[in-house]
């Protein structure tokens, strides 16, 4: 709190602020006082407090997940951001300005039919998920120019998991001995996949799936 005085505050996600918690945030935000770890001794904190969520932080106070008091203290002037599939027309800025965030090294560029191959996509994770997706394309592509085949390469791979999770999960319902060998199983096939793919690349494969060279390397060995 002492970084922050002075300035502001900004609480990511506050609707997964655990109840305990938000007892001890409405205190400080009352009283603007708070005490370190392990101290006794009283300080005091001005700042601006900014907060986002992607919870209907309202409907949580109805259930009784969320505090009334903290929310009428933090909710003084909303405002609401539509989602991702509901703005297809920022996918071009936001584009350049993710791409120039994921790779300060190396200029990439989308063509116009790979913004439509994204404009077409549904976006349950928002901007994360575009984010994702175009960090993915700066991996798989062979150029600074990014063409519709490779964005439909990287959405191809997320439906790939999805139907690999399903198939998990069938076979959990009907064996849950053998779900775990199942499960496994797939992911390990999913992997080769992704080596014959691209050519034995172990370092591309590995940052495809989100994990280190040694991880890659146990999850081929099967250990």
């Amino acid at each position: 709190m002492e970084s922050v005085n002075g300035g502001t505050l900004f609480l990511d996600e506050i609707g997964d602020v655990p109840l305990p918690m938000q007892v001890k945030l409405l205190r400080l935000l009352e009283t603007g006082t708070y005490r370190r770890v392990g101290s006794t001794e009283v300080k005091r904190a001005d700042f601006r407090l900014v907060c986002a969520t992607h919870k209907n932080i309202w409907q949580m106070v109805e259930e009784g997940s969320f505090r009334r008091d903290l929310y009428f203290r933090v909710n003084v002037f909303p405002i609401k951001l539509p989602a991702l599939r509901d703005r297809l027309e920022d996918i071009p800025l936001l584009v350049g300005t993710l791409l120039k965030s994921l790779r300060a090294d190396k200029d990439f560029f989308l063509t116009d039919s790979a913004i439509q191959v994204l404009k077409a996509h549904t976006y349950s994770g928002n901007i994360r998920e575009l984010k994702n997706i175009l960090h993915r394309a700066t991996v798989l592509s062979d150029t600074h120019v990014i063409e519709s085949t490779v964005i439909e390469e990287c959405l191809a791979m997320d439906a790939s998991m999805t139907t690999s999770i399903e198939i998990g999960k069938k076979a959990q319902t009907l064996d849950l001995s053998a779900s775990w060998v199942d499960l496994k199983t797939i992911e390990k096939q999913y992997i080769q996949q992704l080596m014959h793919t691209h050519a034995g690349d172990k370092e591309v494969v590995a940052g495809i799936c989100g994990i280190s060279l040694r991880s890659l390397y146990r999850k081929l060995e099967g250990t």
